[in-house]
């Protein structure tokens, strides 16, 4: 089972500040996409100001450009996605510095990113200077995180990726930090939404294209074992602010990971210097099946009172 985007962040101490709300651009998502799908050449022919909603008149088009790619790559299999996110990354005890995410995605409990700049002047020096920012983010949401970085520069073609990456510096840096860039998808869409799917192993099935997959949930236990295994998930997932399955193992190192080194994040801290909630901890990273539920909740019976 995949964790939200939200979790995720918070097991890093990561507070989000803001998620962008999309409702008005939701409403306004056909007037959008003619916005920018109505070209000539390689830029966007817009509306006449008259003819523009108000919210559109009132929003800076870069923003616009992000809302466009968000509505290209909604639908595909993603197992979260999130627009405008702006976040705390906590550095010391109570300092922290703050980064905005255009386009954050989850799958399969990895965090990636897509930066969308809708202007032309990016060259060499500025686009190298990008990389190495894009880079440094990348601990943040998570070693293994992919990026995505659209410009307005070219037309997304074929042929011009292919000539950049072979003669252009920063493509063949990008390339060697996972980083991919790409010209302005406008008037490409099709290939677009192939190479968003192919980037990010999302595996989209064609015919769901337009529909979000709903998320597969784990088979239900037998009932017998049900009510304690819900009984010690509910009570961690209390206490340390969790979603995921704590018997999870995967995610459980995942959880030891992030909550106890994240020596910021206060209340976790505390927490986990609590003997008997650290040992609950323990027995439950280290479970091998359920025949050993039983012994884990007399421990977290008899010892409750403490934790």
């Amino acid at each position: 089972k995949s964790m939200s985007i939200k979790d995720h962040l918070a097991m890093k101490n990561i507070i989000i500040e803001r998620v962008q709300d999309i409702t008005l651009a939701q409403k306004y998502q056909n007037e959008i996409s003619r916005l920018f799908d109505e070209y000539e050449g390689d830029k966007p022919k817009y509306l006449k100001e008259n003819e523009l909603p108000e919210y559109i008149k009132t929003t800076q088009k870069g923003f616009l450009f992000e809302l466009y790619i968000y509505n290209l790559i909604k639908d595909l299999n993603f197992d979260d996605i999130a627009l405008g996110v702006k976040v705390h990354d906590y550095y010391i005890h109570d300092d922290y510095f703050s980064n905005e995410f255009d386009i954050l995605i989850m799958k399969e409990n990895h965090l990636h990113m897509i930066e969308c700049k809708f202007r032309d002047d990016f060259d060499q020096r500025k686009t190298a200077n990008f990389i190495y920012k894009l880079d440094s983010l990348r601990n943040t949401l998570d070693n293994d995180a992919l990026m995505l970085f659209l410009t307005d520069d070219t037309l997304y073609n074929p042929q011009t990726d292919a000539e950049f990456e072979d003669m252009h510096a920063p493509y063949k840096r990008a390339n060697a930090r996972r980083i991919f860039l790409r010209g302005s998808p406008i008037g490409r869409t099709e290939r677009f939404i192939k190479d968003v799917d192919s980037i990010f192993g999302l595996h989209t099935p064609a015919n769901k294209a337009k529909t979000k997959p709903k998320r597969v949930e784990t088979p239900t236990p037998k009932p017998l074992k049900v009510n304690k295994r819900e009984a010690l998930n509910a009570f961690v997932q209390a206490q340390l602010e969790l979603e995921v399955d704590i018997f999870d193992t995967k995610e459980m190192r995942r959880l030891l990971n992030y909550k106890v080194h994240y020596r910021a994040n206060e209340r976790v801290n505390a927490k986990m210097q609590n003997d008997s909630f650290k040992n609950l901890i323990r027995f439950m990273s280290t479970i091998k099946d359920d025949s050993e539920i039983a012994f884990i909740y007399d421990y977290f019976q008899k010892q409750r009172g403490e934790m």
